[in-house]
Parts: structure tokens; sequence; C-alpha cells
């Protein structure tokens, strides 16, 4: 006598399994894909917003551009200068460009190479926000350019240039 199966196979049931598998995959593969350039537009908005915080601080104050008057004169590489804290003390133009320039320096990196926040940085109570950030501010003529470069997990190392003409 022939039995009428009502159900699934082991067959059946393996290969639905291997489907459900490959979709959770997938799903899984788009959502590191996201995350991945959900960072990297993280980076970059903070590095815009960088960029512009210097250069509405040079229109505000000449004396942060006289200091940057020669190419390459500001690169992130050394501790920041500390500056007076303009915030909680009266400054003159002088401190307040080197004030600025260390604001920079601090959200873009406030750590060193071994990890250790600069004590300049903690005075400040600034923190960076990108990995392995450094900064280069130009000026060719009455145009400057701030170029301001991070470390990426897939590309290896990014930037961001923002050239503003006469201040």
């Amino acid at each position: 006598m022939r039995h009428l199966g009502k159900g699934f196979t082991l067959i059946e049931i393996l290969i639905s399994v291997v489907i459900m598998a490959v979709g959770v995959l997938g799903a899984t593969g788009l959502q590191l894909r996201g995350l991945d350039a959900n960072r990297a537009t993280y980076f970059r908005t903070e590095a815009t917003h960088l960029a512009n915080d210097i250069v509405n601080r040079m229109q505000v104050n000449p004396a942060d551009y006289a200091i940057i008057g020669t190419p390459s004169a500001y690169v992130t590489g050394t501790p920041p200068v500390a500056p007076t804290n303009c915030t909680t003390t009266p400054c003159d133009p002088d401190q307040m460009a080197g004030f600025d320039l260390a604001q920079l320096y601090c959200g873009i990196r406030s750590t060193d190479a071994d990890g250790a926040t600069h004590a300049t940085c903690t005075t400040l109570g600034v923190t960076g926000s990108l990995p392995a950030g450094t900064a280069n501010i130009t000026r060719d003529a009455n145009a400057y350019t701030i170029t301001i470069g991070w470390s990426d997990n897939k590309t290896g190392t990014s930037s961001l240039s923002l050239v503003k003409g006469t201040l």
C-alpha cells in the first residue's frame, strides 16, 4: 500500500534553510556597507565643520590669517602651543589667533601617536574627532586652502580641501 506523505521532505527543508541563510548573509553585508558609509559621511561632515569653523574665525580675526600668511605655516603633527583660553580670559587678536589654531588642532586630533591626550586639548576641553587627523592651511595671494585629512578604513586616507578667496 502506498502512503501519501503530507509535509516536507528533508531535502526540501535543507534547500529552504540554504536559501534563507544566503538571504540573511546578503542583508548582513548590506548593513555593514551602510555602517561604513555612515562612518565615512560622519568624518567628512566633521572635516567640513572644522574647515568652515577656522574660515569663520579667520574672517572675524585678521590676526589669524596674518599668522597663516606663509605657505604650509600650520600643519598638524606637533602638539598645539598652550594658548590663553580666550573663552575665560580676555585676549588680544594675536592671543585669539593662537587660541583659534589650538582649537582647530585639538578638534582634529587631540591625541599623540601613542594615544595620550595633549595637555592643551584637555585644558581647552576639546576632543578630536578624526582618526589620525591632519590639517594644513596654505595661502597663495589672498586665497587660502584648508586641507583636513583623516584615516579611513576602506581607502586608507581621505581628505577634504576647502578653498576660500579673499577674507
